[in-house]
């Protein structure tokens, strides 16, 4: 689930509003659980977004997954870890520069995009 709010709105909150709208609309239904995405973004364990989910509510669950490999080419995919996200096989620091570096380069980008505006 991604909500994607317009800044101009923030003072309005209308993140929060959509999310306690869900939760009403599972509780009608009975459903027990709402799920917001993943809790943790890879390795990185506090974020904006994380504090955000702790905020409304949202708890970390872990739910175990199992992998079971029906040939050879999936027994061998399962060894070096193919199954998992490339980002989450990173170290943390290497994954913490990444995204220092992809942060810099959208600041870069947008910024040129309202200087012209």
């Amino acid at each position: 689930m991604n909500i994607v709010s317009m800044i101009k709105h923030r003072d309005k909150a209308p993140t929060n509003a959509l999310i306690a709208h869900s939760v009403r609309a599972c509780e009608e239904r009975g459903i027990r659980y709402l799920v917001y995405q993943n809790f943790t973004d890879g390795n990185k364990k506090q974020s904006g977004l994380t504090n955000f989910k702790e905020v409304n509510g949202f708890q970390c669950v872990h739910v175990p997954r199992y992998y079971v490999p029906l040939t050879l080419i999936g027994h061998a995919a399962l060894r070096l870890q193919l199954h998992r996200r490339f980002v989450d096989r990173l170290p943390v620091p290497v994954a913490e520069k990444l995204r220092d570096l992809k942060s810099a380069w959208h600041n870069r980008k947008y910024k040129t995009l309202t200087e012209s505006v």
